[in-house]
């Protein structure tokens, strides 16, 4: 990727910062696991699996086992199979990016949060999570769903195509309605009801087919 960073020397390992950034192999996808006594372990996403910073790939019998990244990598693998072309171009410029995309266990929904020229997402695939958004929705929810809703709004982030998100989502927000329609691609996959509605308010049905896009 020499010819992306000509003005980095390509001796100073991920911009002389690694304190904030790991690179093992090029890819931006970084999935935190929190252990019990404060250790942070930080897993990099490619091509359908997690690996440690050595090189490993991670899997359960690995060590560190945690469901939200087993869940989430599983998620990730449907995408891959689907042959949805949208969603899987999506999370090939997620891998590759340049940005980071930090990635971790949630406890109070799903939720995508800017921070500076990264992102952090918290992934929550809870039962409690799920019945909040069936009862606030009236619709199923689903791991895919979900993942490809908040998958769409780190991409729009990373390609800066979230100018026009509001301080208030509502389902006048069209940053959440295309999430939405990228959910309900999702959905589609997965032979579930698409989603019409966004905290219970009815989304303009030719914005769903039609999403605004600020690119």
């Amino acid at each position: 990727m020499a010819e992306k960073y000509y003005s980095i020397s390509p001796y100073i390992y991920v911009a002389n910062n690694p304190i904030n950034i790991i690179d093992p192999d090029g890819k931006k996808l970084v999935y935190l696991i929190r252990v019990k006594d404060g250790t942070v372990i930080r897993l990099t996403y490619s091509k359908g699996n997690f690996f440690y910073n050595d090189g490993r790939i991670y899997s359960a019998s690995s060590g560190n086992y945690d469901k939200t990244a087993k869940t989430l990598l599983n998620q990730y693998r449907k995408i891959l199979d689907s042959g949805d072309q949208v969603l899987i171009n999506q999370l090939h410029h997620l891998e590759k990016s340049e940005k980071v995309h930090l990635m971790q266990e949630g406890k109070t929904g799903s939720k995508v949060r800017k921070e500076g020229n990264k992102t952090r997402t918290f992934w929550d695939f809870s039962e409690k999570s799920k019945k909040r958004f069936e009862q606030i929705e009236n619709i199923e929810s689903s791991d895919l769903s979900t993942v490809a809703h908040e998958m769409n709004h780190q991409y729009d982030r990373d390609i800066n195509n979230d100018t026009d998100n509001l301080e208030e989502n509502t389902a006048k927000d069209p940053s959440e309605i295309r999430a939405v329609n990228n959910e309900n691609r999702a959905r589609k996959i997965e032979k579930i009801s698409v989603r019409k509605t966004y905290g219970g308010k009815i989304i303009d049905p030719e914005l769903l087919i039609n999403p605004p896009n600020k690119r």
